[in-house]
């Protein structure tokens, strides 16, 4: 009986190792757009030691953690191989594949291992996965950190000794010096914990006041030198004017990543925890999170900001599809198992579709935060780029204009790959481009952006040279003498 155990561990760990990898890979090499590449361009490319990237924190897009973590990673990587477009990925993607390793690790000592299997297998099959995998941003760095974060809060809460509360510090300085509101997911993993580490019928005792007060102070620590830059971050107010809209976009790709496993794991969380003292069911507060911070903050924060929060709610609705199991004998549970696999596997099958009817029904058109159908779908700044290398040769410095909306910092990535970025021109972060006399091209997003950058520069006459996906060429044909 013990081989057998053994052997269906081993078995189902060598499955959830494989289809992460799979995943990843087959993400590798997307094309790199908007928020990517301005990272890259704007804050990975900044010459000097890594204090500048630290300093240089003027708008919420430098993930500064990540960003140095990057910078080193692809140092080190050039002392072996040259750097291509797909290499800004690896690091993301490396994040990606231990933080699947640590959540199955994690939660077999949790749970039995069926619900920690079936759980990850939908998560790594889901939409979001796939966009925040390999994500040259800090979302997936994030996530790491909150997952070694749930496992030192349990360690903790068993034993609570220095170690343990030095652990927590460093991954919470970690944490919010990749994004600042990672500060409340940190918390999260407090709230989660918070029975086990106060324990029923006792009072706090100066350990657990400190222990709960440490990811405050590695904010402080972190963000005091730098409070200018972040507080004028904060003053953009960059957001979701819906907030219905946002939470929309929050809670939706969770549930329908989730949805083969949801059922199981309500069912299984009510009749658990309804027998059980009111504090067990504290850690359901982390579920209302976003709700909090979408109505007390105005514009909403970006849905995609919540991804790292997504590692307590997978405890969760792991934790529900266990209590599940429990109730059944061992046979049974192993016809749930394969049912609840079956389900997994229609649905990934059929997620194109689907997320294709989500996106069009509720997310706002263009947006960077789509989970069902991103936007990076239609983005093709690499085929650009290779259709003027063509002609480079023959074509003066800012000869093409990029739009904003055409994704100018994906172009221009590209065009630095390329060594062509010289014949690319784009408008300024605080100025828009008046008179650029070796105008020969226009790269918009559609009619609208067209005609809006014909009015600008004063432009008679185009003709429509290519479409690149959501991106189109434009050449002057006469300008507006």
């Amino acid at each position: 009986m013990k081989n057998n155990k053994e052997i269906r561990n081993s078995l189902l760990t060598v499955i959830i190792v494989a289809a992460v990898i799979c995943v990843v890979y087959s993400c590798l090499f997307r094309i790199v757009w908007f928020d990517e590449a301005l990272t890259i361009l704007d804050f990975v490319s900044l010459k000097g030691n890594f204090l500048n990237i630290y300093y240089n924190y003027v708008i919420p897009n430098n993930h500064i953690v990540f960003t140095v973590l990057l910078k080193l990673w692809l140092k080190l990587q050039l002392l072996f191989f040259p750097l291509y477009d797909f290499s800004f990925r690896l690091f993301p993607a490396f994040t990606s594949v231990v933080s699947i390793l640590f959540l199955f690790g994690f939660y077999r000592k949790k749970y039995m291992i069926l619900s920690a299997f079936a759980v990850l297998l939908a998560f790594v099959l889901s939409r979001p996965f796939e966009i925040y995998a390999v994500s040259i941003r800090g979302y997936s760095l994030s996530f790491l950190f909150i997952v070694i974060l749930i496992e030192i809060c349990r360690r903790w809460a068993i034993k609570k000794n220095i170690k343990n509360g030095v652990l927590f510090f460093i991954f919470s300085l970690l944490a919010v010096g990749s994004i600042p509101v990672n500060i409340i997911f940190v918390y999260s993993v407090i709230i989660f914990f918070l029975p086990d580490i106060v324990g029923r019928n006792k009072p706090l005792t100066y350990r657990i006041v400190i222990f709960i007060l440490l990811p405050l102070a590695a904010f402080l620590l972190f963000y005091l030198p730098i409070f200018q830059g972040l507080y004028s971050s904060y003053l953009l107010k960059e957001g979701w004017k819906s907030s219905i809209g946002a939470l929309v976009n929050i809670y939706l790709p969770f549930l329908t990543a989730f949805l083969p496993v949801i059922p199981f794991s309500i069912i299984g969380n009510y009749y658990y925890n309804r027998k059980k003292p009111a504090a067990s069911s504290i850690k359901f507060i982390t579920l209302l999170i976003p709700l909090f911070c979408c109505s007390f903050f105005y514009p909403a924060p970006f849905p995609r900001v919540f991804f790292p929060l997504w590692p307590v709610w997978i405890l969760i609705t792991a934790g529900g599809v266990n209590h599940f199991f429990s109730f059944f004998s061992k046979q049974k549970r192993y016809k749930i198992f394969c049912v609840m696999i079956l389900a997994i596997l229609v649905w990934g099958y059929f997620k194109a579709p689907v997320n294709k009817f989500l996106s069009s029904t509720f997310t706002v058109s263009k947006s960077s935060d789509d989970y069902f159908e991103p936007d990076y779908l239609n983005i093709n700044s690499d085929r650009i780029v290779d259709y003027f290398l063509k002609k480079a040769h023959l074509l003066p410095d800012n000869s093409v204009f990029v739009s904003f909306k055409a994704d100018k910092y994906s172009i221009l990535f590209y065009g630095k790959m390329f060594k062509i970025g010289n014949i690319f021109v784009v408008d300024g972060a605080n100025e828009q481009l008046q008179n650029l006399p070796n105008l020969k091209y226009l790269v918009v997003r559609n009619d609208s952006d067209l005609r809006n950058v014909m009015r600008r520069f004063k432009i008679d006459r185009v003709w429509k040279v290519k479409s690149f996906g959501s991106q189109k060429v434009f050449k002057i044909i006469q300008p507006n003498l």
